[in-house]
């Protein structure tokens, strides 16, 4: 049966690396496991949502769960630790090897009675430097219909 007074403890430290068994009945063994980075938790009560990331095949995908959601067989903290910041919506933005982690990651022990870790980790982004960007505009008439096609540079920062 799930175990619940595990999962309510620690799901609310965003940045917490998060397993959830859900029932599927399209799948081969009747479950889908996903793992990923909890990068946000919103509402309180029978209606807790919390959202996890990860990057398959080069392409990042979020999974948005409902906390008292039926179907879920089994929520597991792979690693627990907290971040400073209020939300981890950046990770969008950021390099996808921050929000990649591998489906085969087991449990990393943790002793209940020592403090949360805390991961104080800078991520590096690509934003638009305002500065330093190169627009390049092409118009062309073509049947009446005017393209407009910019080209900003985006830079890496930290």
């Amino acid at each position: 049966m799930f175990d619940f007074s595990i999962f309510l403890i620690y799901v609310v430290l965003k940045g917490s690396v998060v397993a959830v068994r859900t029932a599927d009945k399209f799948a081969p063994n009747q479950s889908h496991r996903f793992l990923g980075i909890c990068i946000e938790r919103f509402n309180e009560g029978l209606w807790t949502k919390f959202t996890l990331r990860n990057v398959i095949e080069k392409t990042a995908v979020e999974i948005q769960y409902e906390l008292y959601n039926p179907t879920i067989q089994s929520i597991e903290v792979l690693l627990l630790e907290k971040r400073l910041d209020r939300n981890l919506l950046y990770l969008r933005d950021a390099p996808l090897d921050e929000s990649r982690f591998p489906f085969d990651m087991s449990r990393i022990p943790y002793n209940p009675s020592d403090p949360v870790p805390i991961n104080d980790k800078k991520v590096c982004f690509y934003h638009n430097n305002i500065g330093k960007f190169y627009l390049l505009v092409v118009i062309s008439c073509y049947l009446s219909y005017l393209f407009v096609a910019v080209v900003i540079h985006f830079e890496k920062t930290c």
